[in-house]
């Protein structure tokens, strides 16, 4: 594999720090739902004395958050300096290796559980990350990757687009905590030509029409030549596809886990004023909770001012993460 490529979107001097930081106060809102999904999915998995290690750690929300109760050994790897040692601040007693995806410097099936939050979808060549990772994966291993931000788009522009024209047409890059479908629109070389030749003759033939015309004119011609990809479909296809050629299929689990919490507000969620829903997913279901639970206090300190005073309504968290598992294959080697 090529060990020079750079690691993730995350390579240059301190690049990222600010950016995870906004990450991890946004993931507060609805923390103690979150830890209900790794306590669950631990239960499920784990017997608490396995030896981990966790690709692109960051700045180690994971670990920090993993449940108490885990006993075992848990390395955080990141090929960044700058950001292992803001974990270490925040973490002094974890266990930190700074290392390459690509080049992890462990000897073959070293590890019970390999893991990453939100940094699979960032490595340039996740199909030798993944190769990598399960090298270093015992027979009948854990391998397994949350996903709770949109998908990285930087290594879909350096794989999948490579090659393309890509005329700003990028539609809704909603990025970091949201779930709303991220589009990327590009125009294939192969129809650049008959794409550039129609914008031309737009130019020429509508030199009387008005700016808003010319430009939703242009705007369906771009629609006609250009074609989409969903980032977040496609992270899943692209790490499915390397699960199946790395572990036997049928061990491959992948899908959303949810969590709920109730309880009284923490001071950061305070801070939002009069807002008892925090999630990062908009679903219907709760639209009505949301308003519902942003005017009730007001009603509240309206009818009983005295008592609202002395008594804050429990708050609502939900917390949705996307997750891909599988276990090794314990009979043959797939690497």
């Amino acid at each position: 594999m090529d060990k020079d490529i750079k690691d993730s979107t995350w390579d240059e001097a301190g690049n990222g720090l600010d950016v995870l930081d906004r990450f991890e106060y946004l993931r507060n809102f609805y923390l103690r739902a979150t830890k209900k999904i790794f306590h669950n999915f631990y239960k499920k998995n784990f017997d608490g004395t396995e030896r981990v290690l966790e690709i692109g750690s960051g700045l180690g929300f994971l670990k920090r958050n993993w449940p108490e109760e885990f006993k075992g050994e848990w390395i955080q790897m990141d090929s960044s300096h700058y950001l292992l040692d803001e974990a270490k601040k925040r973490h002094p007693q974890g266990n930190y290796l700074e290392a390459s995806v690509y080049d992890i410097p462990s000897p073959d099936e070293s590890f019970d559980v390999v893991c990453g939050l939100s940094s699979f979808d960032t490595f340039y060549n996740l199909e030798d990350a993944m190769q990598e990772s399960t090298r270093v994966l015992k027979r009948g291993g854990l391998f397994f990757h949350f996903l709770d931000l949109q998908p990285s788009s930087d290594p879909i522009y350096n794989s999948i687009l490579e090659g393309y024209f890509l005329p700003g047409l990028e539609e809704n890059d909603a990025g970091g905590l949201s779930d709303s479908k991220s589009i990327i629109s590009y125009i294939p070389y192969d129809k650049y030509e008959a794409y550039l030749k129609k914008i031309k003759k737009l130019s020429v033939d509508d030199e009387n029409d008005t700016l808003l015309d010319s430009i939703l004119l242009e705007e369906k011609i771009r629609k006609k030549y250009s074609k989409q990809i969903d980032q977040n479909k496609y992270f899943r296809s692209k790490i499915l596809k390397s699960f199946s050629d790395l572990i036997e299929t049928d061990s491959i689990n992948w899908g959303t886990l949810s969590a709920k919490f109730y309880g009284k507000r923490t001071q950061q969620q305070k801070q939002e004023g009069n807002i008892f829903l925090f999630t990062r997913v908009p679903d219907y279901k709760y639209l009505i909770l949301l308003l519902f639970s942003s005017l009730s206090p007001k009603f509240l300190e309206f009818y009983f001012k005295s008592l609202v005073m002395k008594i804050e309504p429990s708050c609502l968290e939900v917390s949705y993460i996307d997750y891909v598992s599988a276990r090794k294959t314990k009979n043959d080697s797939m690497y």
